[in-house]
Order: C-alpha cells, then structure tokens, then sequence
C-alpha cells in the first residue's frame, strides 16, 4: 500500500477530531482547457466558473461529486480527485484517510471500486 501524498494543511484539518476527511472533487487541467464553458453548463450546482478562459473549481463547497462535468469536456481536460476537504458531508462523496487508503490499495491490484 502506497502511503497517501500530500498532507493537508492546517486549515482542512478538523480542529475537535484532527481527522482529515476527502471529498471527490473535480480538478481541470489547465494546459487542456479551452474556457468552453460546457462543463459550467452541465454542472448543476453552479461549482464552477470560467475565470480568463479557464474553468475553476470556484464553490467546492456545493460540489455534489457528481462528474456531471467531466463528460462534456471536448478537451478532456477534467478528472475526480479525492483532496483533503472539510465541510458539509451531507454534500457529495467523502473518505476518511483509511478508507481512502483500502479504495486506493484495491484499485492498484484491480478491483472495481464504485464512489
């Protein structure tokens, strides 16, 4: 099992608990976007934004983990991160670091795993 990279910072760390939760969020590749716009038309909760021909994961907080926006992207310029998030759990998909780390462990020895 690869130990997970990337520890969090402070401020997505909850403070009574300590424990880091992840939530599956979109990330958009800049080098591949365009600005077209289509993901922020497909995205339901209005997350995202076109700022200076890039879209942006501007209210993460009212992403539903949904990837309703990766499929319009032409560019293909959109995948699903687990990134260290705190928040609402009550929206969207969320794991805590041991969870993450058996949905991690599974994928790289070839399980199919649903979010």
């Amino acid at each position: 099992m690869k130990p997970l990279k990337n520890l969090p910072k402070k401020s997505l760390v909850k403070k009574d608990t300590l424990e880091v939760k992840y939530k599956w969020l979109p990330v958009v590749n800049a080098e591949k976007c365009d600005g077209c716009g289509k993901c922020v038309e497909a995205c339901g909760p209005r997350c995202l934004a076109i700022i200076n021909q890039l879209a942006v994961l501007t209210e993460a907080e009212r992403c539903g983990s949904e990837e309703h926006c990766i499929e319009p992207c032409p560019q293909k310029a959109i995948r699903m991160e687990w990134l260290p998030w705190e928040g609402d759990e009550a929206r969207g998909k969320w794991q805590t670091p041991n969870l993450l780390a058996q949905i991690i462990s599974k994928k790289e020895i070839g399980y199919e795993i649903s979010n």
